[in-house]
Protein backbone atom coordinates (compact mmCIF):
# COMPACT_ATOMS: atom_id res chain seq x y z
CA UNK A 1 0.00 0.00 0.00
CA UNK A 2 1.18 3.50 -0.83
CA UNK A 3 -0.59 5.71 1.72
CA UNK A 4 -1.89 9.21 1.21
CA UNK A 5 -1.87 11.43 4.28
CA UNK A 6 -4.26 14.11 3.04
CA UNK A 7 -6.57 13.01 0.26
CA UNK A 8 -8.27 9.92 1.62
CA UNK A 9 -9.28 8.28 4.90
CA UNK A 10 -9.98 4.59 4.36
CA UNK A 11 -10.01 1.40 6.47
CA UNK A 12 -6.57 0.27 5.28
CA UNK A 13 -4.73 3.40 6.45
CA UNK A 14 -2.95 4.00 9.78
CA UNK A 15 -4.21 6.62 12.22
CA UNK A 16 -1.62 9.24 11.23
CA UNK A 17 -2.67 8.75 7.59
CA UNK A 18 -6.31 9.66 8.37
CA UNK A 19 -7.31 6.04 8.83
CA UNK A 20 -10.70 5.52 10.50
CA UNK A 21 -9.74 2.47 12.61
CA UNK A 22 -7.71 2.28 15.86
CA UNK A 23 -5.06 0.10 14.22
CA UNK A 24 -2.42 0.64 16.94
CA UNK A 25 -3.27 0.01 20.59
CA UNK A 26 -0.89 0.03 23.56
CA UNK A 27 -1.88 -2.65 26.09
CA UNK A 28 -2.03 -6.39 26.56
CA UNK A 29 -2.91 -9.09 24.01
CA UNK A 30 -3.61 -12.78 24.54
CA UNK A 31 -3.98 -15.27 21.68
CA UNK A 32 -4.39 -19.03 21.56
CA UNK A 33 -6.18 -21.98 20.03
CA UNK A 34 -9.64 -23.33 20.82
CA UNK A 35 -10.06 -27.14 20.82
CA UNK A 36 -12.14 -27.56 17.67
CA UNK A 37 -10.69 -30.39 15.58
CA UNK A 38 -10.50 -29.66 11.87
CA UNK A 39 -12.11 -26.23 12.26
CA UNK A 40 -8.80 -24.81 13.54
CA UNK A 41 -10.34 -22.14 15.76
CA UNK A 42 -8.21 -19.41 17.36
CA UNK A 43 -9.02 -16.51 19.66
CA UNK A 44 -7.61 -13.11 20.60
CA UNK A 45 -8.43 -11.00 23.67
CA UNK A 46 -6.95 -7.50 24.04
CA UNK A 47 -7.15 -4.56 26.42
CA UNK A 48 -5.45 -1.20 25.88
CA UNK A 49 -5.46 2.59 25.89
CA UNK A 50 -7.57 2.85 22.75
CA UNK A 51 -7.70 5.85 20.45
CA UNK A 52 -7.78 9.53 21.48
CA UNK A 53 -10.64 11.70 20.28
CA UNK A 54 -9.53 15.24 21.15
CA UNK A 55 -8.35 17.23 18.13
CA UNK A 56 -5.54 17.48 17.11
CA UNK A 57 -4.50 14.41 19.10
CA UNK A 58 -6.90 12.00 17.40
CA UNK A 59 -4.23 10.80 14.93
CA UNK A 60 -1.70 9.82 17.59
CA UNK A 61 -1.26 6.58 19.50
CA UNK A 62 -1.79 6.85 23.26
CA UNK A 63 1.48 5.43 24.59
CA UNK A 64 1.90 6.51 28.22
CA UNK A 65 -1.56 7.92 28.91
CA UNK A 66 -5.26 7.29 28.30
CA UNK A 67 -7.50 10.34 27.97
CA UNK A 68 -10.61 8.55 29.28
CA UNK A 69 -11.36 6.63 32.48
CA UNK A 70 -11.77 3.21 30.88
CA UNK A 71 -9.78 0.84 28.69
CA UNK A 72 -10.64 -0.40 25.24
CA UNK A 73 -11.10 -4.11 24.67
CA UNK A 74 -11.16 -6.30 21.59
CA UNK A 75 -12.39 -9.89 21.30
CA UNK A 76 -12.01 -11.99 18.17
CA UNK A 77 -12.20 -15.53 16.87
CA UNK A 78 -11.06 -16.97 13.55
CA UNK A 79 -10.89 -20.31 11.79
CA UNK A 80 -8.21 -21.95 9.65
CA UNK A 81 -9.98 -25.17 8.58
CA UNK A 82 -7.76 -28.14 7.76
CA UNK A 83 -9.91 -29.06 4.79
CA UNK A 84 -9.27 -25.77 2.95
CA UNK A 85 -5.58 -24.93 3.05
CA UNK A 86 -4.92 -21.20 2.80
CA UNK A 87 -8.43 -20.17 3.95
CA UNK A 88 -9.00 -18.05 7.06
CA UNK A 89 -12.18 -16.30 8.19
CA UNK A 90 -13.36 -14.76 11.42
CA UNK A 91 -15.00 -11.92 13.33
CA UNK A 92 -14.12 -9.48 16.11
CA UNK A 93 -15.75 -6.90 18.37
CA UNK A 94 -14.04 -3.75 19.72
CA UNK A 95 -15.31 -1.29 22.35
CA UNK A 96 -13.95 1.94 23.81
CA UNK A 97 -15.06 5.20 25.46
CA UNK A 98 -14.18 8.43 23.64
CA UNK A 99 -14.04 11.97 25.04
CA UNK A 100 -14.23 14.50 22.17
CA UNK A 101 -13.87 18.17 23.09
CA UNK A 102 -17.14 20.02 23.82
CA UNK A 103 -19.21 16.82 23.39
CA UNK A 104 -20.59 14.19 25.77
CA UNK A 105 -18.73 10.92 26.25
CA UNK A 106 -19.16 8.56 23.29
CA UNK A 107 -19.38 4.78 23.25
CA UNK A 108 -17.45 3.31 20.30
CA UNK A 109 -18.41 -0.12 18.98
CA UNK A 110 -16.61 -1.75 16.03
CA UNK A 111 -17.77 -5.18 14.84
CA UNK A 112 -15.67 -6.57 11.99
CA UNK A 113 -15.52 -9.66 9.78
CA UNK A 114 -12.80 -10.91 7.45
CA UNK A 115 -12.13 -13.69 4.96
CA UNK A 116 -8.70 -14.42 3.45
CA UNK A 117 -7.53 -17.00 0.94
CA UNK A 118 -3.82 -17.29 0.16
CA UNK A 119 -1.57 -19.67 -1.75
CA UNK A 120 2.13 -19.24 -2.61
CA UNK A 121 1.12 -17.27 -5.74
CA UNK A 122 -2.47 -16.09 -5.20
CA UNK A 123 -3.96 -13.81 -2.55
CA UNK A 124 -7.54 -12.65 -1.90
CA UNK A 125 -8.14 -10.40 1.13
CA UNK A 126 -11.53 -9.15 2.36
CA UNK A 127 -12.54 -7.17 5.44
CA UNK A 128 -15.68 -5.24 6.46
CA UNK A 129 -16.27 -3.06 9.54
CA UNK A 130 -19.02 -0.95 11.08
CA UNK A 131 -17.96 1.91 13.37
CA UNK A 132 -20.83 2.92 15.67
CA UNK A 133 -20.58 6.02 17.88
CA UNK A 134 -23.31 6.48 20.51
CA UNK A 135 -23.26 9.46 22.91
CA UNK A 136 -23.95 8.79 26.59
CA UNK A 137 -26.55 11.60 26.75
CA UNK A 138 -28.93 9.61 24.55
CA UNK A 139 -28.33 11.67 21.41
CA UNK A 140 -28.13 10.48 17.84
CA UNK A 141 -25.95 7.46 17.04
CA UNK A 142 -23.79 7.33 13.89
CA UNK A 143 -22.89 4.23 11.88
CA UNK A 144 -19.92 4.32 9.50
CA UNK A 145 -19.53 1.26 7.24
CA UNK A 146 -16.28 0.44 5.49
CA UNK A 147 -14.77 -2.46 3.57
CA UNK A 148 -12.08 -3.47 1.12
CA UNK A 149 -11.35 -6.41 -1.13
CA UNK A 150 -7.95 -7.03 -2.72
CA UNK A 151 -6.74 -9.61 -5.24
CA UNK A 152 -3.12 -10.22 -6.27
CA UNK A 153 -1.09 -12.86 -8.11
CA UNK A 154 2.63 -13.53 -8.11
CA UNK A 155 4.48 -13.95 -11.41
CA UNK A 156 8.16 -14.57 -10.66
CA UNK A 157 9.35 -11.34 -8.98
CA UNK A 158 6.24 -9.33 -9.90
CA UNK A 159 2.96 -9.16 -7.97
CA UNK A 160 0.24 -7.01 -9.60
CA UNK A 161 -2.76 -6.31 -7.38
CA UNK A 162 -6.17 -4.64 -7.46
CA UNK A 163 -8.14 -3.33 -4.48
CA UNK A 164 -11.57 -1.77 -4.12
CA UNK A 165 -12.23 0.17 -0.91
CA UNK A 166 -15.20 2.02 0.54
CA UNK A 167 -16.09 4.17 3.57
CA UNK A 168 -19.19 6.29 4.27
CA UNK A 169 -19.17 8.63 7.30
CA UNK A 170 -21.89 11.16 7.99
CA UNK A 171 -20.91 14.87 7.80
CA UNK A 172 -22.25 15.12 11.40
CA UNK A 173 -20.12 12.22 12.69
CA UNK A 174 -18.48 13.45 15.94
CA UNK A 175 -15.09 11.71 15.54
CA UNK A 176 -14.41 10.69 11.93
CA UNK A 177 -16.55 13.07 9.87
CA UNK A 178 -13.43 13.90 7.82
CA UNK A 179 -13.72 10.50 6.13
CA UNK A 180 -16.97 11.39 4.36
CA UNK A 181 -18.08 9.17 1.50
CA UNK A 182 -15.13 7.73 -0.45
CA UNK A 183 -14.76 4.73 -2.67
CA UNK A 184 -12.34 3.80 -5.37
CA UNK A 185 -9.99 1.31 -7.01
CA UNK A 186 -6.29 1.44 -6.15
CA UNK A 187 -4.14 -0.88 -8.25
CA UNK A 188 -0.44 -1.39 -8.76
CA UNK A 189 2.45 -3.81 -8.92
CA UNK A 190 5.15 -4.83 -6.45
CA UNK A 191 8.59 -5.93 -7.59
CA UNK A 192 10.63 -8.08 -5.17
CA UNK A 193 14.22 -7.55 -6.22
CA UNK A 194 15.49 -9.53 -3.22
CA UNK A 195 14.17 -11.39 -0.19
CA UNK A 196 14.71 -8.25 1.92
CA UNK A 197 13.62 -5.42 -0.41
CA UNK A 198 10.69 -4.53 -2.65
CA UNK A 199 9.61 -1.68 -4.92
CA UNK A 200 5.95 -0.79 -5.37
CA UNK A 201 4.12 1.55 -7.72
CA UNK A 202 0.41 2.28 -7.16
CA UNK A 203 -2.32 4.42 -8.68
CA UNK A 204 -5.26 5.54 -6.50
CA UNK A 205 -8.57 7.00 -7.59
CA UNK A 206 -11.22 7.94 -5.02
CA UNK A 207 -14.76 9.15 -5.71
CA UNK A 208 -15.73 11.59 -2.93
CA UNK A 209 -18.92 13.29 -1.73
CA UNK A 210 -19.29 17.06 -2.28
CA UNK A 211 -15.57 17.55 -2.94
CA UNK A 212 -13.46 16.85 -6.04
CA UNK A 213 -12.47 13.26 -6.74
CA UNK A 214 -8.93 12.38 -5.80
CA UNK A 215 -6.20 10.60 -7.75
CA UNK A 216 -2.57 9.89 -6.96
CA UNK A 217 0.40 7.99 -8.35
CA UNK A 218 2.78 6.76 -5.66
CA UNK A 219 6.11 4.99 -5.49
CA UNK A 220 7.27 3.10 -2.42
CA UNK A 221 10.47 1.28 -1.50
CA UNK A 222 10.37 -1.15 1.44
CA UNK A 223 13.07 -3.06 3.33
CA UNK A 224 12.96 -5.77 5.97
CA UNK A 225 15.68 -7.08 8.23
Amino acid sequence: MVPDCHGTALPVFFEDQNGILPVHNVGLSLTGTIPSGQLGLHYVAEIGNGRPARSPENSRVQNRFDENNGKSFNLGVWSQPDRFSGLQFGASFYHDHLLPEFLPRIQEYIPAVHAVYTTPNFEWLNEAVLIRHTPDDGGRSFNTPGFYTQVSHQWKQYRPYFRYQYVNASPAEPVIAYAGLQHGPPFGVRYDWSYFAALKIQYDYSFRREIPDFNQLGLQMAFTF
